[in-house]
Protein backbone atom coordinates (compact mmCIF):
# COMPACT_ATOMS: atom_id res chain seq x y z
CA UNK A 1 0.00 0.00 0.00
CA UNK A 2 1.22 3.69 -0.73
CA UNK A 3 2.24 5.77 1.79
CA UNK A 4 -0.88 9.63 1.90
CA UNK A 5 0.59 12.39 0.79
CA UNK A 6 0.29 15.34 3.26
CA UNK A 7 1.00 18.82 2.94
CA UNK A 8 1.51 20.23 6.30
CA UNK A 9 1.03 24.10 5.97
CA UNK A 10 2.74 26.16 9.21
CA UNK A 11 5.42 28.19 10.42
CA UNK A 12 8.74 27.24 10.97
CA UNK A 13 8.73 26.45 15.01
CA UNK A 14 11.90 24.41 15.15
CA UNK A 15 14.11 27.09 16.88
CA UNK A 16 11.10 27.89 19.36
CA UNK A 17 10.14 26.74 22.76
CA UNK A 18 6.66 25.82 22.07
CA UNK A 19 7.21 22.81 19.51
CA UNK A 20 4.35 21.16 19.08
CA UNK A 21 4.21 21.32 15.47
CA UNK A 22 7.68 20.40 14.62
CA UNK A 23 7.00 17.28 17.33
CA UNK A 24 3.94 16.41 14.87
CA UNK A 25 5.66 17.17 12.01
CA UNK A 26 7.72 14.44 13.30
CA UNK A 27 5.23 11.72 13.88
CA UNK A 28 3.01 12.30 11.10
CA UNK A 29 6.32 11.26 9.08
CA UNK A 30 6.53 7.83 10.36
CA UNK A 31 3.05 6.97 8.89
CA UNK A 32 2.66 9.40 6.06
CA UNK A 33 5.10 11.38 3.36
CA UNK A 34 4.44 15.02 5.27
CA UNK A 35 5.85 17.93 3.07
CA UNK A 36 5.88 21.24 5.21
CA UNK A 37 5.32 24.47 3.58
CA UNK A 38 7.00 27.69 5.78
CA UNK A 39 6.77 30.40 2.71
CA UNK A 40 4.29 32.75 2.94
CA UNK A 41 1.59 33.60 -0.31
CA UNK A 42 1.00 31.17 -3.09
CA UNK A 43 1.40 26.86 -2.90
CA UNK A 44 1.80 27.09 -6.66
Amino acid sequence: MNKLKLLFITRDFSQYVERNTFYLANELRKWVDVIEWFEPGDIS
